[in-house]
């Protein structure tokens, strides 16, 4: 990344997830700060 004065900041994207206690994917954050969540359905196993 470029800033307006000429700085270059080296930065690599970090993806971060996140889990329920039963260790299901419950939530993601990707590098660009966009957050992706889902639910999951009492009794499911999904």
């Amino acid at each position: 990344m470029t800033y307006g004065n000429g700085f270059r900041e080296r930065a690599q994207p970090v993806t971060r997830y996140g889990y329920d206690l039963l260790g299901r994917l419950v939530s993601k954050l990707d590098g660009n700060g966009q957050r992706e969540t889902q639910q999951v359905l009492a009794g499911t196993t999904a």
